[in-house]
């Protein structure tokens, strides 16, 4: 599976403790495959294919994919954290910052300085 905005690395840095399985980078990608699809009916468009990290407008589209990623891995297996409690306080920052990300993506202004970037 090919993804394009996020890898399973940075995914796995931002969930630490993923879970006591482990999950596979090929498990990770198919969360970031449904993330990127999230994503890009946020911004009525696709970046696949021109995304790149070193253009500072793609690296919200980066930071959005990899916190609905690692959201969908915590809450798949949330048994690497010492407690639900835990678990559920980082799910909660994710889910935070996810959300502030994805208002800025369907913002047209936002959408604009993407696809000029």
């Amino acid at each position: 599976m090919t993804v394009y905005y996020t890898t399973a690395v940075i995914v796995r840095a931002r969930a630490k403790n993923i879970g006591a399985a482990d999950p596979s980078d090929a498990e990770i990608e198919e969360y970031i495959a449904e993330a990127e699809g999230l994503v890009d009916a946020m911004l009525g468009f696709s970046l696949q294919g021109n995304f790149s990290s070193s253009k500072s407008m793609h690296l919200l589209v980066r930071q959005v994919t990899t916190d609905i990623a690692a959201f969908y891995a915590i809450a798949h297996d949330p048994s690497g954290f010492t407690s639900t409690g835990e678990a559920a306080l980082i799910l909660d920052v994710i889910y935070t910052n996810m959300l502030r990300g994805l208002t800025l993506l369907k913002d047209k202004r936002i959408q604009q300085r993407i696809q000029e970037a």
